[in-house]
């Protein structure tokens, strides 16, 4: 087995477990692989002083101490990276397979040709981005074909890297909770969920830009609305490590959300497409009027 291969596997094993030296040993040999002794332990070590690896010793009641392998910070780093590449080639192809569905069971193209039917041309369209995305680039796809409207927002903040190349479509600088339009002013707002603790604020902001007959579309990998007991679907699974992994999301209370949305927004519809959920609100409700405790 070459060194490269056997540092790998190391990894894998140590992901959720500590292990002595003689246990990884065995472990390798009832998986089929030939590893000698010496050679592993001397990848133990190298692997221990690059910091890929921790260490510690366990008091033996009968015989020498033993020393516990765990994994180590950059171990769990550098394990962390694999999969993630590993996720990020699966929704590449994820995507490409979902965009080149036929029109009649392409669920992203039914859910958007919904909220394009009652659309007039003139129709004002925004999506808040922080990054490409297949999401977002499915949104831009649609858009072309003439069936979200004809004024096209792209609101990002400045940090964003989110490229575009359409022509009749305005970029603005703004985030979820700062959308730079006017009051009633969107027919149609689309986003990724954003984070937890910008939501209530958010919410509110798409309340004040969404015209009477506007609608705001919210999608979200399913698993960070509905928690899910074990075992998880394949899909689910990827998504929960992948956003548990670069922290790019915490797990809103579904009900906590619908509480939120209720309160701006008189409609609340929820569609499942794949693993994400939809999200559609409309009929935002007036907003509430500022009371004075000041004597008239």
């Amino acid at each position: 087995m070459k060194t490269s291969d056997l540092r790998l596997r190391i990894l894998k094993m140590f992901r959720t477990e500590e292990f002595h030296g003689y246990e990884v040993h065995r472990k390798l040999t009832v998986q089929g692989m030939k590893v000698e002794i010496g050679n592993l332990y001397r990848t133990l070590n190298k692997m221990l002083a690059e910091g890929l690896l921790e260490a510690h010793w366990e008091k033996s009641k009968i015989g020498p101490n033993k020393k516990l392998y765990k994994i180590g910070k950059k171990g769990r780093k550098q394990l962390d990276r694999l999969i993630l590449d590993a996720i990020e080639t699966i929704h590449a192809f994820y995507a490409e397979y979902l965009t080149d569905l036929p029109l009649r069971t392409n669920v992203f193209e039914i859910l958007f040709r919904k909220l394009g039917k009652d659309l007039k041309k003139n129709s004002v369209v925004a999506l808040i981005a922080s990054c490409n995305s297949p999401i977002y680039d499915m949104m831009l796809k649609v858009w072309r074909t003439g069936r979200l409207g004809s004024s096209v927002y792209v609101i990002a903040p400045r940090f964003a890297n989110v490229e575009v190349h359409f022509e009749k479509l305005t970029t603005l600088k703004g985030w979820y909770d700062d959308v730079p339009l006017k009051d009633k002013s969107i027919d149609l707002l689309m986003m990724n969920m954003p984070k937890k603790g910008s939501l209530e604020k958010a919410v509110k902001e798409w309340r004040r830009v969404a015209k009477e007959n506007g609608r705001v579309l919210i999608l979200a990998p399913a698993i960070l609305l509905h928690k899910r007991g074990d075992p998880l679907s394949m899909g689910d699974f990827v998504e929960k490590l992948e956003h548990q992994m670069l922290e790019k999301q915490d797990f809103i209370d579904h009900e906590y959300l619908q509480n939120l949305l209720m309160g701006q927004f008189e409609k609340i519809e929820e569609k499942q497409i794949a693993h994400m959920t939809a999200i559609i609100a409309s009929k935002p409700r007036a907003p509430v009027p500022l009371t004075s405790n000041l004597a008239p």
